[in-house]
């Protein structure tokens, strides 16, 4: 990633490509990632993660480079979040997929019957029939939900599980791509959901992800509990006054 600021990406300074802010190349990054249990990992989900990664660098430059307007610093923070657990969900799904530990189903549903309403005490009720037909059995799409559990679970990464209860509320906070999802207050609204304690905390926690000891263990120093970071993945580093932010919101 260059050092370059956020001046020489306006269209009027007519800089040419290598005079100009511009994030890690995709190589590098799937360099990175191709080491450990994602040593195999699918061409497509590689790249798209090395996409994103470019996507956070770019973001994580707006977001120290420029003054900005308290609500596009909200919806920065959102969009933040949810590509940060868009990259953990593809390497978890890689990890799980690898180790067979997609579900099946030999049952395709055909169509759907309901009964007219019939009386149960003072209630109505519906009575819904599924018909299903057996066939191959196919892999059966995971939910972010049952991944981070089944990661969990498992253990195929060092994350210590105190992590994992925080992975879930930012799949919640994920969900908020659907802009209708908000709790009937003004506090329910984007605006006051995504603050700077939530992207530095999962920033944290995809570091942790990105450079696990079962990914590569040459991240991993000869000091004990410390982990080293690669040049790529600096942007995603906190400092300990922003590990206290974190701690003042979140309970580590």
């Amino acid at each position: 990633m260059s050092d370059f600021g956020f001046e020489t990406l306006l269209k009027e300074k007519d800089l040419k490509y290598n005079d100009k802010w511009a994030p890690t190349s995709v190589t590098q990054f799937c360099k990175l990632l191709r080491q450990g249990i994602l040593n195999n990992i699918d061409e497509p989900i590689c790249k798209n993660v090395a996409y994103n990664l470019q996507y956070l660098q770019y973001l994580d430059f707006q977001m120290r480079e420029l003054k900005l307007h308290s609500v596009i610093y909200a919806m920065i923070c959102k969009t933040f979040i949810i590509t940060s657990m868009s990259i953990v969900e593809a390497i978890f799904y890689y990890i799980l997929k690898s180790n067979n530990e997609n579900k099946t189903s030999n049952e395709e549903l055909i169509f759907t019957t309901k009964s007219n309403k019939k009386k149960c005490n003072d209630d109505e009720l519906i009575i819904e029939t599924n018909i299903y037909k057996i066939v191959e059995p196919k892999r059966v799409e995971m939910s972010l939900d049952s991944m981070i559990k089944k990661m969990e679970k498992k253990g195929y990464l060092d994350l210590k599980h105190k992590y994992f209860p925080y992975l879930k509320h930012f799949k919640d906070l994920r969900n908020k791509v659907h802009i209708h999802i908000s709790e009937d207050s003004l506090y329910g609204t984007d605006y006051w959901q995504f603050e700077t304690a939530d992207v530095l905390f999962v920033k944290y926690m995809l570091l942790n992800i990105l450079t696990d000891g079962n990914i590569s263990k040459k991240f991993i120093s000869d000091k004990p509990n410390v982990r080293l970071v690669p040049k790529e993945y600096v942007f995603l580093t906190v400092t300990d006054e922003e590990i206290q932010t974190i701690k003042r919101k979140y309970s580590l």
